[in-house]
């Protein structure tokens, strides 16, 4: 998959302090094969990570091939948070970059960090504008998964017990670089 526009992660605050298992390591994947993942990208767990030079049988204990989150998903839902090294890829070659790194996404093949949302009717997070897809922002407060890593609005909150979804508390334009701004949405993760 190449790089979606205007996507971007931050977590408001989170509580990774006390919760060892906020951020997870992951290597983003569509139909088996590694792709790259864009910042934000709402995604799930599939296998367990083998341990490189050990085997094919010797497992991480908790990193994990993530796929992206489909419209029935249900928690635990991270999302691509490549906050800590930030790398591009250019004709091929890999670079890590110092500034600017807003919309830089993970690489495929690479390891990169994922954070568990906290669809605890709490916690907010910061997303690009293009977790929305090719929609428009609407009166909707409400936003449910669309499938392929990627929110929609929706008209009301869901009823079905445990489906998660995210409330709009706020949007407005990243300040963060010198010529990467575009939208964001600031949604609070909850739990029908």
């Amino acid at each position: 998959m190449a790089y979606l526009a205007n996507m971007a992660f931050e977590p408001r605050v989170t509580n990774n302090e006390f919760n060892a298992l906020c951020n997870i390591t992951g290597k983003y994947q569509e139909s088996s094969s590694a792709a790259d993942c864009s910042p934000g990208l709402l995604c799930v767990r599939d296998t367990l990570l083998p341990c490189e030079g050990f085997g094919s049988e010797v497992f991480n204990e908790n990193a994990y091939y993530m796929v992206a989150a489909g419209s029935d998903a249900t928690a635990p839902i991270f999302a691509c948070n490549p906050h800590d090294a930030q790398m591009g890829t250019v004709a091929g070659n890999h670079y890590y970059i110092g500034m600017e790194t807003l919309q830089v996404g993970v690489p495929a093949d690479r390891y990169g960090c994922f954070t568990q949302i906290a669809f605890d009717n709490v916690s907010k997070y910061r997303f690009g504008v293009g977790i929305l897809g090719s929609a428009s922002l609407s009166s909707d407060p409400y936003f449910v998964l669309a499938g392929d890593g990627l929110l929609s609005q929706a008209d009301s909150a869901p009823s079905d017990a445990g489906t998660p979804y995210f409330v709009l508390m706020g949007q407005g334009t990243f300040t963060e670089g010198t010529t990467n701004s575009f939208g964001y949405v600031d949604l609070e993760a909850h739990l029908a």
